[in-house]
């Protein structure tokens, strides 16, 4: 293994728009549990707690990037080109691959 990783959002590599991640959080981070239900029955003692399902929450993923650009021109470009991955309506789909690609 090499090493490498590659990001994209949606098919489009970050390294075609020459955008490099300096740091990264939550990506292998381990989920957390949802509060279970529960409900205080007023004629009965105690609390009932639903024990049949566990749910995670949402995965928070946090990246520092930045971008490489020969001229300011080139730069607003590229950084035009990112913003228009982000302004779709729905959701994005980031992919992570490591290793030898």
């Amino acid at each position: 293994m090499s090493g490498l990783i590659r990001y994209s959002i949606d098919g489009v590599f970050f390294s075609d728009y020459s955008i490099r991640v300096s740091k990264s959080s939550g990506l292998i981070d381990p989920l957390k549990q949802k509060d279970r239900f529960s409900r205080s029955f007023q004629d009965s003692p105690g609390i009932y707690t639903d024990t049949r399902k566990s749910t995670v929450g949402e995965r928070v993923i946090e990246l520092e990037c930045f971008v490489v650009a020969d001229t300011p021109a080139d730069l607003h470009s590229k950084l035009s080109a990112v913003t228009g991955l982000f302004q779709k309506s729905g959701y994005l789909r980031l992919m992570v691959e490591i290793g030898n690609i």
